[in-house]
């Protein structure tokens, strides 16, 4: 058995993850629209997942993996998902963009609008800017990624929280596209949604949402 790491050595290494080698350009692009920065974790451990239905999801995912936690591509099986599937996103890289062929209704539904077929570019400013990065980053890295990011105001969502998994080709090299549970955290809708009379909700442009 391995003797615990000193002390002195962990803390070296937290403070070295918190000193960043390079301007932390997510967090401006998302400052400037009003929002604040994304969180991200590569590799995610099962206790940092929270959400159910992402850990339902990781679950699944786990058992179409082969022994070094890869998923092929030709072993994922939607239907294995059961209603689950109204979470879930399949993504396809193209060019310098990603599509979705597969954009689940409960994502529709909380997003008002149904993105199967349309690519990346079908966002709005820097959301389209984030989720291509993110997508070419995990796509070179060849990682899970658990993300949580604030949508524009216009969309009726605290917060998007998402876990990508990469689907390999057949080499177990080569990323061919990505299976994604996404789920809205937004306290305010379950409120809303317990009233009897009916509410209209406006946004600064007056827009009823």
């Amino acid at each position: 058995m391995s003797s615990p790491e000193p002390e002195a050595s962990v803390v070296d290494m937290l403070t070295e993850s918190l000193l960043p080698g390079r301007p932390d350009a997510l967090r401006r692009v998302f400052n400037a629209h009003g929002a604040r920065a994304p969180f991200i974790i590569w590799s995610p451990q099962p206790q940092e997942l929270q959400s159910p239905q992402i850990r339902r999801f990781a679950e699944i995912c786990t058992g179409f993996a082969d022994d070094q936690g890869r998923v092929a591509k030709s072993a994922f099986k939607l239907a294995a998902f059961g209603q689950l599937t109204d979470w879930i996103m399949l993504v396809q890289p193209e060019d310098n963009h990603y599509r979705y062929v597969h954009y689940g209704a409960g994502i529709a539904e909380f997003y008002g609008r149904n993105m199967t077929g349309e690519t990346t570019e079908g966002f709005t400013s820097h959301i389209a800017q984030f989720f291509e990065a993110l997508y070419r980053a995990a796509e070179e890295r060849g990682e899970w990624v658990l993300s949580e990011h604030e949508p524009p105001a216009a969309v009726f969502v605290r917060s998007w929280r998402r876990l990508i998994v990469p689907l390999m080709g057949e080499d177990r090299k080569s990323v061919e596209g990505f299976a994604v549970a996404n789920l809205p955290e937004n306290d305010l809708r379950a409120g809303l949604e317990l009233m009897v009379d009916p509410v209209f909700v406006l946004d600064a442009e007056q827009q009823v949402h």
